[in-house]
């Protein structure tokens, strides 16, 4: 069974029903999988939860926000291929059931005695998918169902070099800001000359052709860890011109975008927060005395409110790491 099955998400119910319900103690304990996680584990992980709540607490969250989306404790369940089902009408209503599924059969001795089988070994959907996703799949089950193994790659190729990265996904505003909005690419037009529109290309370009108009920005960084770390050198251009476009438009919008609006889109959005932003996401000046130093809790705070503004944001560790670097370091 996945550690992130067996032990992360134990850990953030516990860590949750913590946070969102501390008169609720019968719910703060960890549960988890007794055939798979020891006693002395166990132990291990229960002696850190409070450090783990302190760093959530640290986020500073609203937690009547988040009362209203998670209305009762989280408890986990797990289903394997060795789970037996048995009809029931059972209704949890003292907690919401997380239940933790796992096709992986379980290894009891070494991987070498199991015929090559592997446990776990489909966890990593980048190792095997090749950029198939959930929405591609479903909207292709059919095609891809009646495929011979051999011909999978190239058709999986296909049907995700043409489908939209990020389908139904328009801008959305990261609260408690009422300007900043994060979006995928083709959720932005030509049209959008209200606002101040900065794209994020998959194609590395130069830094001379980035500014398309004062509205628009289009800055090319490339792909996946690439991409990351261009991010790191063009985030002081763009930083500057979102000073500039907002020092004569504070009341516009602005929107960041890349492809699939939940990766570099994140990372620019978190530096502006940062940056830009008081703690009520109020536009701030650039050397107001109201702004807190930018360390490590600090960033971990606006991070906070993207993941609540929009819980499917998805930067990859090199964006975020690029992203600190550059608060850290700034000096300008």
């Amino acid at each position: 069974m996945p550690d992130a099955l067996s032990k992360t998400i134990p850990v953030w119910c516990s860590v949750v029903n913590r946070f969102l319900f501390p008169e609720l103690v019968q719910f703060h304990d960890v549960y988890t999988p007794p055939q798979v996680v020891a006693q002395s584990e166990h132990a291990q992980i229960a002696a850190l939860l409070p450090s783990f709540l302190a760093s959530l607490q640290a986020l500073d969250l609203s937690i009547d926000g988040l009362r209203a989306q998670i209305t009762k404790p989280l408890r986990p369940f797990w289903i394997t291929p060795d789970t037996g089902f048995a009809p029931t009408s059972v209704v949890f209503e003292e907690f919401h059931p997380i239940i933790c599924c796992t096709v992986s059969r379980r290894v009891s001795g070494g991987e070498v005695s199991e015929g090559g089988y592997i446990q776990g070994a489909g966890d990593d959907t980048e190792n095997w998918a090749c950029g198939l996703t959930p929405v591609v799949f479903w909207e292709n089950q059919g095609v891809l169902l009646e495929t011979s193994e051999s011909d999978l790659p190239d058709l999986i190729q296909d049907l995700v070099s043409r489908a939209d990265p990020a389908p139904g996904i328009n801008r959305r505003c990261v609260s408690p800001t009422s300007c900043l909005y994060i979006a995928p690419i083709s959720a932005v037009t030509a049209s959008d000359k209200d606002v101040l529109s900065v794209l994020l290309l998959p194609k590395v370009t130069d830094e001379s052709t980035w500014v398309k108009s004062f509205t628009r920005l289009e800055v090319g960084l490339g792909h996946s860890k690439l991409g990351s770390r261009n991010l790191r050198a063009a985030l002081p251009f763009v930083v500057t011109h979102v000073r500039k476009y907002i020092a004569t438009n504070p009341q516009s919008g602005i929107v960041i975008a890349c492809e699939s609006g939940k990766d570099f889109a994140v990372g620019v959005a978190l530096a502006l927060l940062c940056l830009l932003f008081d703690q009520d996401g109020s536009i701030i000046e650039v050397e107001d005395p109201r702004r807190k130093p930018i360390d490590k809790t600090f960033i971990r705070q606006r991070l906070g409110w993207i993941s609540t503004s929009m819980p499917d944001a998805n930067p990859n560790r090199a964006t975020l790491q690029s992203i600190n670097s550059f608060l850290m370091e700034r000096h300008f």
